[in-house]
């Protein structure tokens, strides 16, 4: 754990903060080691205090600040997973996110990602989807996921959640459709969803609150990485 760094990019717009950029590094090699992701930032902060109180308590609009990053408890497990999975690593694991806004509450996240679009009609979000957040946030609110994008990495996981949201499943639904026939994907689906979705939809957090849970969790993943790397 003492040989990873983690390293990121804030913004600040609207009074809404945004995590647009993480990694985590081990060694001084920037080889793509693979791609994690997530649902949103959570309580993600800068290492330094000083320099992320004044961040925070700034009053301008579109401020931004990058630097090392705390490792927090999420972060700790997605270490945990890939150190037993891969054994000494060297290299970047890149960070993403369904949604760039940092909010450690579930709820509050959600509702606030709800505002920041202009329109939710769900016969719109398909063809429409990106178009239909407010411009003032487009830049901000969702990295861009696509197929060029994701042919960087080597892999690919997902571990955005369970929560059946009906704008997390069209942003979900435009990354799953990037991701090429080929391309290695990890992931945990939801247990006895419903055969009527695609099972990719729905899959779990790295770090469940329960202990156990989190137990299951390492155990199907570090076996699923082992068998495809």
């Amino acid at each position: 754990m003492d040989k990873v760094q983690a390293y990121g990019t804030f913004k600040k717009v609207g009074g809404h903060i945004f995590r647009t950029e993480a990694r985590l590094k081990w060694g001084n090699s920037n080889k793509k080691l693979g791609l994690i992701i997530m649902l949103n930032p959570g309580s993600s902060k800068l290492l330094e205090e000083q320099a992320w109180n004044t961040f925070v308590d700034s009053d301008q609009d579109s401020v931004q600040i990058n630097g090392k990053l705390l490792l927090d408890p999420t972060m700790r497990s997605v270490v945990r997973i890939l150190e037993h999975s891969f054994g000494n690593l060297e290299g970047e694991l890149i960070i993403q996110n369904l949604f760039n806004l940092r909010d450690s509450d579930l709820s509050s996240a959600l509702d606030k990602y709800k505002q920041f679009f202009v329109s939710r009609k769900t016969s719109e979000l398909n063809s429409n989807f990106p178009s239909l957040i407010n411009p003032r946030y487009r830049d901000v609110l969702h990295t861009d996921i696509d197929n060029n994008y994701i042919n960087l990495f080597p892999w690919v996981w997902l571990a955005w959640t369970v929560k059946d949201v009906v704008l997390l499943n069209a942003r979900r639904e435009l990354i799953l459709n990037a991701i090429p026939e080929n391309k290695i994907v990890f992931k945990i689906p939801k247990r006895n969803a419903s055969q009527k979705r695609r099972k990719e939809l729905f899959t779990y957090h790295p770090n469940p609150q329960k202990q156990t849970d989190r137990d299951r969790y390492f155990k199907e993943i570090v076996t699923q990485m082992r068998k495809g790397s």
